[in-house]
């Protein structure tokens, strides 16, 4: 809690240190004073600067501006070559590729449109909850990775004959409890990798669903631009500009348009 405080409080005072207002004040009496040789001036640029930051940090509309800040703010992807899971590695590749992609999108100057708007802010919580889970399952692949399921099983099997063969009810009750612990570490094990093939199936749908965003970005703004266009077609009817043949026959002669009386007048001589 107290590193999330300490975080807040360093982004709100970096944001309203850095804005573009009061770097322009500060910068702008600054300048003047410098060439004006007036160090009264430059006292104020600074207790003005500090005014204006000291502003901001009052505001609760700031606050709320750096607060969706943090929230939207993508986490750190880490690099793939630094896993050994091969699951792994894979989604982290296509979490590096989707993010790429959808900063070229949304770097176009064309609008984003609104029904993603919600969508993109919770983004990257979901992009944190897939990195969560990734390092889950690199977590479990490097405790399988010396664990062999299949010796456990035949040496299970080897257990279970050797107290079926032996002759004695005391070494016959041995093999059994055998049996029972190698039982319960199969077991254990055996879970272990069905909750690592889960993780895998819940990434697919995790970074399918990252993935689609772009797409639907584009799609979107191709459905508002022929909305648009078809909005402001007027229709088109061709009969207004030429009424028929003879009067395109005149037109491109240079004689204009032939009318009726003019082609019974020929006909009569």
């Amino acid at each position: 809690m107290a590193a999330d405080t300490r975080e807040l409080f360093g982004h709100g005072l970096f944001r309203a240190a850095t804005k573009a207002l009061n770097l322009c004040f500060a910068g702008f009496v600054a300048t003047s004073s410098v060439v004006l040789h007036s160090w009264p001036l430059f006292g104020a640029s600074v207790v003005g600067y500090a005014t204006l930051v000291a502003y901001d940090l009052t505001r609760l509309g700031f606050w709320t501006r750096v607060l969706r800040d943090l929230r939207t703010r993508p986490p750190a992807l880490p690099e793939a070559e630094l896993f050994n899971d091969a699951g792994a590695r894979h989604f982290l590749n296509r979490l590096h590729q989707t993010r790429a992609e959808l900063k070229r999108v949304t770097a176009n100057r064309a609008p984003i449109p609104h029904q993603v708007m919600a969508q993109l802010e919770a983004l990257p919580e979901l992009e944190n909850r897939a990195v969560a889970m990734v390092v889950r399952v690199e977590e479990l692949s490097r405790y399988l990775c010396d664990k062999n399921l299949r010796g456990l099983r035949n040496e299970l099997d080897r257990l279970r004959r050797a107290s079926e063969n032996s002759p004695s009810m005391r070494l016959r009750s041995e093999y059994e409890r055998a049996q029972f612990a190698l039982k319960g570490e199969l077991s254990a094990l055996e879970e272990i990798a069905a909750a690592k093939d889960l993780l895998l199936a819940r990434l697919e749908t995790m970074v399918g669903a990252l993935e689609m965003f772009p797409c639907e970005i584009v799609r979107l703004r191709v459905i508002e631009a022929d909305l648009r266009d078809n909005a402001d077609e007027t229709p088109f009817d061709p009969r207004v500009i030429i009424a028929d043949t003879h009067t395109l026959q005149g037109v491109m002669a240079g004689l204009g348009p032939v009318t009726e009386d003019a082609d019974a007048k020929v006909s009569d001589r």
